[in-house]
């Protein structure tokens, strides 16, 4: 199987992106702002009436790991984004918190708000366990 991105992720990707940077100007109209998000949730209701492209489940997988994962008996922080957050750092005790498992490639994410979920690795073996397992789901 490929790992590259289809026409639909590329889509997704080119509207997202779009929408950071009209926000990181500062000037956009927010008529702009609202039409640029209509199309992502456009894009990501296509996107979840479809098969998970295997590039598409690799970026989830690194969503909910290296983004925003938790590790350890005690769901310590380990993901960049959550470490980087203060927000989500604040909420992240409140949300469920679910065993991590390649099952995480099937959910998406949302960029623009606070995870509903997070993913606990048992510890650092069983996040390469799963990683191993992603790996041979992608090369399968």
């Amino acid at each position: 199987a490929s790992a590259q991105l289809t026409e639909l992720d590329m889509r997704l990707y080119e509207k997202q992106k779009a929408l950071a940077e009209l926000e990181a100007t500062g000037d956009a109209k927010p008529q702009q702002l609202d039409s640029i998000r209509a199309e992502i949730q456009e894009a990501v209701a296509c996107a979840n009436s479809r098969p998970t492209s295997t590039a598409r489940r690799v970026a989830r997988f690194h969503w909910w790991t290296v983004e925003y994962g938790l590790i350890g008996p005690d769901h310590q922080i380990f993901g960049a984004g959550l470490l980087s957050s203060a927000q989500e750092a604040r909420c992240f005790r409140n949300a469920p918190h679910l065993r991590l498992s390649i099952d995480c490639c099937e959910r998406s994410f949302d960029i623009d708000n606070v995870q509903p979920i997070y993913y606990v690795a048992d510890s650092w073996d069983h996040l390469h366990q799963e990683l191993e397992s992603l790996g041979n789901l992608v090369t399968a």
